[in-house]
């Protein structure tokens, strides 16, 4: 009936149990992301959304502070953190370390590349706004950015949305309000 109700059956269908599960006509990471409980007990949701990439449980203190960095590293960007958490899942400790290092010195390839080819297929006006979004306001309250953003004509109720589905975006839910 919702996605509530969806979660808790493959919550009990596939409870301690492995599974290959072939997803069709998948289109939107909304729909993946619908099906798959937020972890908790960690603090941003950033670092939650690179975790559910990267790792099976919350992470052991080791892997937090790695993740910590890695979420910084990503600057929060929801594309990146789902490079990066599929290009670290399964790796040991030492890896995750090497691994940071040489973010710090060679930009990963795949995140730019995955980055690029995703603004590239904006239109012009979802492109204004995630530009205006990511430069002056990043941490504003959505309905404020929303109307000077539509002030603009800029339509961004289904700019912002798209811009969410196609994970350049991510909503923070701060106090029943939204924010970027």
């Amino acid at each position: 009936m919702n996605k509530h109700e969806g979660k808790a059956i493959l919550r009990n269908l596939f409870c301690s149990k492995k599974v290959l599960l072939v997803l069709d006509d998948v289109t939107h990471m909304s729909q993946l992301e619908n099906m798959a409980e937020v972890q908790s007990g960690l603090k941003d949701e950033s670092l939650q959304l690179f975790s559910r990439k990267a790792l099976e449980k919350i992470p052991e203190s080791n892997y937090l502070m790695l993740s910590e960095s890695v979420v910084k590293y990503a600057g929060g960007l929801p594309l990146a953190l789902h490079v990066l958490g599929s290009f670290l899942c399964g790796r040991s400790v030492p890896e995750w370390e090497d691994a940071l290092d040489r973010l710090k010195e060679i930009p990963e390839d795949n995140i730019i590349r995955k980055l690029k080819i995703s603004y590239d297929a904006l239109n012009y006006q979802e492109k204004a706004i995630f530009l205006d979004i990511a430069c002056f306001f990043n941490g504003w309250m959505k309905y404020e950015v929303t109307q000077i953003l539509r002030n603009c004509d800029l339509h961004p109720t289904i700019g912002i949305n798209v811009l969410i589905e196609k994970a350049l975006l991510i909503e923070r839910r701060i106090c029943m309000e939204n924010a970027f």
